[in-house]
């Protein structure tokens, strides 16, 4: 049996003739997964009939407790202008029908009802994605061009452009993009929203960018740090807190602001095994540059963790800097709206002294591990699963013999 929701989807399906609906969901690292509908088997997906093996899943069930469910959020639907397709985004259930504690967006979406129903607060959230568009050269992969910040460059233009024509298509609306300060290195700005629509469009708009490059016979990456001489993708996070209409991060003296901030400066440390999740995201943090190395707040300072950018009305907002594209978008927010609204509650203060971010992501699952703020805002065991799986990247990872090593140490 449909509900109306769906219902109404089936109907917009039907009418705008589409023959291929894709699911989408995400594994505990923000991965994008999916399962292709075609138009006989509609009715089958907005029923919540689809099963996933969990065992499969990065994050999620054992073996045996694999059998999970998909059920459709009727509000992500976008169809593909000319396409004759469409995707919407899913939540995972267990075979009672219960949320799934591991789903990201499910952790999300607690986030946000329990800011509406506690306080009527909406919160509103918008990214810039850095990128790098690589072409191969001599078996190697190169930047596609040498311009600096705001040049022009017909080469990653017309990719760029590509890229924010296709994201309008699904209904997105793409403001200022432009040349970034590495060699092949661009960034697209597009429209702020609510929490989890910004969460679902970065993910999106990833998909769009690396199809586009592939077009092209590029690679578009969003790799942290890619070259050590150049600078690494940032992926700045802004927001703010609504209410009634009001943005409550607007003026000098917001006080909604400031408490906001502090939460989250108290716990930058942990915070950043989730905005900073790789081994590489570190080597952006660490390098210098604009990446920020301190937790601390300012209003022109790029240095800074957080920033308070020149901005009233709607516009007022935050910016956090260390954020990277390699997040899980979903844990990254929620994660961000219990600290900062803990802060709000709590009238926190903080040091006013720079604090040293951690180094790597080693340091940072330490101070995440020992944050009870943060595992309470996860549950216990989406928590200790984020931690094996960070740990089991560094043990990987430190296992591997790299080039450097060998041009090091082979001949000592």
């Amino acid at each position: 049996m449909i509900n109306m929701l769906n219902e109404n989807i089936f109907k917009r399906l039907v009418h705008q003739n589409v023959k291929l609906l894709k699911v989408l969901f995400v594994d505990i690292n923000g991965e994008l997964k999916s399962v292709f509908i075609p138009d006989n088997c509609f009715k089958r997906a907005l029923q919540n009939e689809l099963m996933i093996d969990g065992s499969s899943i990065c994050g999620f069930s054992s073996i045996d407790k694999a059998d999970l469910y998909l059920k459709v959020d009727s509000k992500s639907l976008k169809i593909i202008e000319n396409k004759n397709e469409a995707y919407i985004f899913s939540y995972v259930c267990k075979s009672n029908g219960e949320n799934y504690e591991c789903d990201s967006r499910y952790v999300l979406k607690k986030q946000i009802d329990d800011y509406w129903e506690k306080h009527k607060f909406i919160f509103n959230v918008g990214f810039e994605p850095e990128f790098y568009i690589l072409k191969k050269q001599n078996g190697d992969l190169i930047p596609i061009d040498d311009k600096n910040y705001f040049d022009l460059s017909e080469l990653s233009s017309k990719i760029r452009c590509e890229i924010s024509d296709e994201f309008n298509k699904l209904g997105y609306k793409v403001g200022p993009n432009h040349h970034e300060v590495g060699h092949g290195q661009n960034e697209v700005n597009y429209e702020y929203m609510e929490a989890m629509a910004a969460a679902d469009a970065i993910l999106i708009f990833k998909q769009v960018a690396k199809i586009v490059g592939e077009r092209n016979g590029c690679i578009v990456s969003f790799m942290p740090k890619i070259y050590s001489d150049l600078p690494g993708n940032g992926l700045h996070l802004n927001c703010s807190i609504t209410s009634d209409g009001e943005n409550l991060f607007d003026g000098k003296e917001s006080e909604y602001r400031r408490y906001f901030v502090n939460g989250l400066l108290k716990h930058s440390k942990s915070l950043m095994a989730l905005t900073n999740s790789t081994i590489n995201s570190y080597k952006r943090t660490s390098s210098g540059g604009e990446a920020p190395q301190y937790a601390f707040s300012s209003l022109a300072n790029r240095k800074a963790m957080i920033r308070i950018p020149d901005a009233k009305g709607d516009k007022a907002r935050i910016e956090i800097r260390t954020v990277d594209a390699l997040c899980n978008p979903y844990l990254t927010i929620a994660c961000i709206m219990a600290l900062g609204l803990n802060g709000i509650n709590n009238k926190e203060s903080f040091d006013l002294k720079k604090t040293k971010l951690p180094n790597s992501l080693e340091e940072s699952l330490r101070y995440f591990s020992r944050d009870k703020l943060v595992k309470e805002t996860f549950k216990e065991r989406l928590f200790k699963k984020y931690i094996e799986i960070k740990r089991r990247e560094i043990i990987d990872f430190n296992n591997q013999i790299t080039e450097y090593e060998l041009g090091r140490y082979l001949n000592k």
